[in-house]
């Protein structure tokens, strides 16, 4: 008797760049995948837009979830991450809930991918990072002006004058010594916010999301964070980790979340035309997906990124969109 076949999910975080965010989903369409969408509240997204992104698939359902404001570093994100986990998790059963963000890009065919999961399940794929003091300390002192702190050309004074109130308040918990740590009682872990999760995992993050708020809405950067400390409160979750081991940022490693990430040249690095041999070694390492792109300014990136999709039977290279 065949096993059988579960649907993976695939959970978008956009903001811009619609033409480029319908390449990514067509290049997902599988007939046991769906695709949940969050779209930055700050954005125009027009009903042309939205039909512009379904009409990308034939096979996948795609689903738009709940769109609120979000903002680089603070708890924002966390929230829309939640938001597509919820909408996810409640939608239908799946195997996998892959998270993305729409400057991603598939390194090889979705039945590549779609198969490698289906033959490991129950795994958790995060990228786990080093944990020093400045990442504890992301979690042991609340921050504050988090939304107004992102390096910006335009907002200078704005930035500097956040960044100095939040020192300020950070000495004044040090002075009345405060610790969050302590006070709830964690065990803080840092990885890359794009995962692959398994449904126990997803599930076990919807139950706790009074804990993730409580602990992470006053911590910065906060989506590297949530999810790597809670598997640690919960050492069961914490055994499914597929990569336990800290992999070091450089060319040619396969990473614990399957994601190729340039971090060792930019922060992280933007991949341009002439970068097609650094993500074959990618691929060649193992890994599934790739970020940052944009297919703007980088047509013969763009094309090497089809010719590696290659699936015939994709609305993309049908030339409908």
């Amino acid at each position: 008797m065949e096993r059988k076949i579960d649907r993976q999910a695939y959970l978008i975080i956009a903001f811009n760049n619609f033409k480029q965010l319908g390449m990514l989903i067509s290049l997902l369409d599988h007939p046991y995948t769906d695709i949940f969408v969050f779209i930055d509240k700050k954005s125009r997204f027009s009903d042309s837009d939205r039909k512009y992104l379904v009409n990308g698939v034939n096979k996948s359902n795609v689903y738009f979830v709940p769109r609120i404001n979000t903002y680089w570093g603070d708890f924002s994100l966390v929230n829309a991450e939640l938001i597509l986990f919820e909408n996810a998790y409640k939608t239908n059963s799946y195997s996998y809930y892959h998270l993305l963000s729409g400057s991603d890009m598939p390194l090889v065919p979705e039945t590549t991918i779609f198969d490698f999961f289906d033959k490991n399940r129950n795994k958790v794929f995060i990228n786990l990072g080093e944990v020093n003091e400045n990442v504890k300390d992301r979690v042991r002192y609340r921050q504050v002006f988090i939304k107004y702190r992102k390096r910006s050309k335009k907002n200078k004074v704005i930035v500097y004058s956040a960044k100095v109130a939040n020192k300020l308040f950070i000495i004044l918990q040090k002075i009345l010594k405060i610790n969050l740590i302590k006070k709830y009682k964690v065990e803080v872990g840092i990885a890359s916010q794009w995962v692959s999760l398994d449904p126990d995992t997803v599930k076990l993050i919807l139950n706790n999301k009074k804990w993730i708020t409580k602990v992470f809405s006053k911590s910065i950067c906060s989506d590297e964070l949530f999810i790597p400390t809670l598997l640690n409160k919960y050492p069961k979750y914490k055994e499914k980790i597929w990569k336990k081991d800290i992999i070091p940022n450089k060319s040619g490693e396969l990473f614990g979340n399957l994601r190729y990430i340039n971090w060792w040249s930019g922060s992280p690095y933007t991949w341009k035309d002439g970068d097609e041999m650094e993500l074959d070694k990618g691929i060649k390492s193992g890994n599934l997906f790739s970020r940052k792109f944009d297919f703007s300014n980088t047509p013969q990136l763009r094309n090497y990124i089809i010719a590696r999709n290659n699936e015939l039977n994709s609305t993309f290279l049908k030339g409908k969109l």
